[in-house]
């Protein structure tokens, strides 16, 4: 919940909930800096950062994604909100 709550607080322009597997995953768009967050509602999951065509992208599983860097993966580790960050910034 404090990771959602996190993106939230950041004011996306707008919010899509996912779907296949993303189904557990909450999408945040920020138009002005043409980025999209995926965030998971499950613990233990990345957060995914799309820069273009993340609807496409998102329909992939998130070994392709990785495997084909189609998005910036980041961990739930120290410092991740500040990674988050730094892509709004």
């Amino acid at each position: 919940i404090d990771r959602q709550h996190f993106l939230h607080n950041l004011k996306p322009d707008l919010i899509y909930v996912g779907e296949a597997g993303f189904s557990d995953y909450m999408a945040y768009e920020f138009q002005s800096k043409k980025i999209v967050i995926l965030e998971s509602i499950k613990f233990g999951n990345a957060i995914y950062v799309f820069e273009d065509n993340w609807q496409q992208f998102s329909k992939l599983s998130k070994k392709e994604i990785i495997e084909n860097e189609f998005a910036e993966r980041i961990i739930h580790a120290n410092g991740w909100k500040n990674q988050v960050l730094d892509y709004l910034n």
